[in-house]
């Protein structure tokens, strides 16, 4: 969900290191594998994706657009709302042991539902007065496509109009960590994102996690 804006951030600061790096980001998952399909408060929500982009210091661009910044936030006290608790190095699997319940996607969905929205406009907000704008400024908005209501209610809480929120849920579900760059691409290909739009991108994610960032197009 988040995965692309703190490898940007880690992009931006190789680069800045090593002017000449052309660094290759790339964000995607595979949620269908992770994901108990009858348990319907989360199955049916998900879907698959990846994306990529490429960063060089004179044109340090993101699907044809210039980053002008980049905040990411965490709260790991939050983790435990939305989780994969089997299958990683604290409980692994050896060869022949059956599939567990913690193998799957656990969510309060209620919980993260809050936690997003609060999230995610919260840090929209901080990198727009960061940078002098109001949602006046901003021509697209492409939020995490978590679901629709949070997408809606982030919006609503920014003042966002509706006809500048990109969406693409409805084609892919939540695609977690590909989610960002899907809709940015889309958007692009589009006509949604014209020369000249600034962009802003609000992400949230497991962990707790969440970041915005500003695009120039």
């Amino acid at each position: 969900m988040l995965r692309l804006l703190y490898a940007l951030e880690t992009a931006r600061a190789l680069i800045a290191l090593h002017p000449e790096a052309k660094v290759l980001v790339a964000s995607g998952d595979i949620v269908s594998s992770r994901v108990d399909y009858t348990d319907r408060s989360t199955c049916v929500l998900f879907g698959d994706g990846a994306g990529a982009v490429v960063l060089t210091k004179d044109s340090p661009e993101l699907s044809g657009g210039r980053i002008k910044d980049v905040l990411v936030a965490a709260d790991g006290a939050m983790g435990d709302l939305l989780t994969i608790k089997g299958g990683g190095s604290g409980t692994p699997y050896k060869l022949g042991d059956t599939i567990r319940r913690d193998f799957f996607v656990e969510m309060n969905g209620r919980e993260v539902y809050k936690h997003a929205v609060r999230a995610m406009s919260g840090v929209c907000e901080e990198i727009m007065t960061k940078h002098g704008l109001t949602c006046a400024d901003v021509d697209v908005f492409i939020p995490h496509q978590a679901n629709l209501r949070i997408v809606e209610a982030v919006g609503k809480r920014l003042g966002m109009p509706e006809e500048k929120v990109f969406t693409n849920l409805q084609k892919y579900g939540n695609t977690s960590a590909a989610s960002v760059p899907l809709g940015l691409s889309e958007a692009v290909a589009e006509g949604f994102i014209k020369p000249g739009s600034l962009v802003l991108l609000g992400t949230f994610g497991g962990g707790f996690t969440w970041g915005s960032a500003l695009v120039q197009f």
